[in-house]
């Protein structure tokens, strides 16, 4: 048995409160703990900040005497709660006329996609201007689940999701909010330990969906197929093509169908719900085109035979200037796209790079006057809800974060948004009948 004292430190009106582990002989204070409780939990209170506080635990036996010596902990200097995040309003998006039978049977379901930064990633080197306390992963995680969890949205698509903390966190904290996750990390070898390796989720909300079909999509696995020839697919992949295609990154596909008063609705109820992570870097846009063809084509192939409506969500590092913007808005490259032309180990140069899924930007109507990436380095669009027109359309979207909050700490991330992108979020209205 334990028996557990929560002290806080005595502070000088005024003055900052003092740091007992830098003893300076020139201040003329006396550090004097004053016991504030005797839990397990405590949380802080506003009359805390500035002190610091002390956890003592001495060990006691059965009938009250003590039998060891206890043990202390301290924490930092409490500090005084960062602003909470400007709530975000949904943004009405213009109909054209007669777009959806007024009278047919719809649905309506809402879409983030976020990419949540891993703490791999989340270096002091790569985000100086971020606080360090802000970059801890024990004050990320709770600010992003608060965050996400604001959103109220129906199915969640995450990236860069770490697999420890997928297991250890994310996963139950989102199933006790209500929602049900599938994850696939990447495949690559993890940063030294187990679970230190990021990956994909989506999830969804149980009262709203019922879960069909998952899969996952695996890049390596595709290209090395490919490049043997496995299945009769042999692509002309070179050696030196499939080298440099084995990236880790990897797509997940959910099936999904609506549940109307409980009950499933059906064949029409069901959409296709997928998610990735492209390749980042900039210096191989082939990678990153042969990556978002390879998913796109799969996904025709299982998606229109099976008149499934489509929601393509992810971190496509990509802005809309790109060949895959192109690509996935056009259905075809023109042969003169200067990204195709840096293409060294001949990945493109018997890629079919066509498709008719007829896929929609859901935040087109903003054209290039927002970002999904706000860094000290870096401002751009890399992140999207992409969508199939047949059956599906979009009433609102999740409107940008205001310039002013984005630079009130430099940049992303920041003690108010905890990643270094910003989360998208799409409304959509299904029609129910054919």
């Amino acid at each position: 048995m334990f028996l557990a004292s929560i002290l806080s430190s005595s502070r000088r009106e005024g003055v900052d409160a003092p740091k007992p582990r830098r003893q300076d002989p020139s201040r003329d204070f006396v550090n004097v703990w004053q016991e504030i409780g005797q839990s397990r939990i405590y949380v802080p209170q506003k009359q805390d900040v500035g002190r610091i506080l002390k956890l003592e635990c001495i060990p006691i036996s059965q009938n009250g005497l003590y039998t060891g010596k206890s043990v202390s902990v301290e924490s930092a200097e409490v500090m005084q709660a960062t602003p909470v995040a400007p709530s975000r309003s949904m943004i009405e998006i213009p109909q054209p006329p007669n777009s959806f039978d007024p009278r047919s049977p719809k649905a309506t379901f809402k879409v983030l996609t976020y990419n949540c930064l891993a703490d791999i990633y989340a270096s002091p080197q790569v985000y100086p201007y971020t606080p360090s306390w802000a970059l801890a992963w024990n004050y990320r995680k709770r600010n992003l689940l608060r965050e996400i969890l604001s959103y109220k949205a129906d199915i969640l698509a995450l990236q860069e999701v770490q697999a420890d903390h997928w297991k250890e966190f994310l996963e139950p904290e989102f199933d006790n909010a209500g929602y049900q996750g599938v994850y696939k990390q990447k495949t690559r070898e993890s940063m030294g330990q187990d679970g230190k390796m990021d990956g994909c989720a989506i999830l969804f909300r149980k009262s709203r969906f019922a879960l069909i079909e998952k899969h996952a999509l695996e890049f390596n696995h595709v290209a090395i197929s490919r490049a043997r020839g496995v299945g009769g697919q042999k692509s002309g992949l070179s050696e030196k093509a499939l080298q440099c295609l084995l990236k880790g990154n990897v797509a997940l596909v959910l099936v999904l169908e609506i549940l109307v008063n409980g009950q499933p609705a059906g064949h029409m109820g069901r959409i296709c719900v997928a998610t990735t992570h492209i390749f980042q870097n900039q210096g191989f846009p082939n990678v990153k085109m042969w990556q978002v063809m390879t998913l796109v084509q799969e996904l025709q192939k299982f998606t229109v035979p099976r008149q499934l409506p489509l929601v393509l969500t992810g971190d496509l590092n990509s802005q809309q200037d790109s060949a895959v913007y192109e690509f996935l808005q056009r259905g075809i490259i023109s042969g003169n796209n200067a990204e195709l032309k840096e293409d060294p180990q001949g990945i493109l140069e018997n890629a079919d790079l066509r498709h008719n899924l007829q896929l929609r930007d859901s935040y087109v109507v903003f054209g290039k006057d927002f970002y999904s990436n706000f860094t000290a380095a870096f401002v751009g669009i890399l992140d999207y809800i992409w969508h199939t027109a047949d059956r599906l359309r979009v009433t609102r979207v999740l409107e940008q974060i205001d310039h002013e909050t984005l630079t009130a700490y430099t940049a992303l991330p920041s003690p108010q948004y905890s990643s270094d992108h910003i989360a998208l979020m799409s409304e959509f209205e299904l029609s129910l009948a054919r």
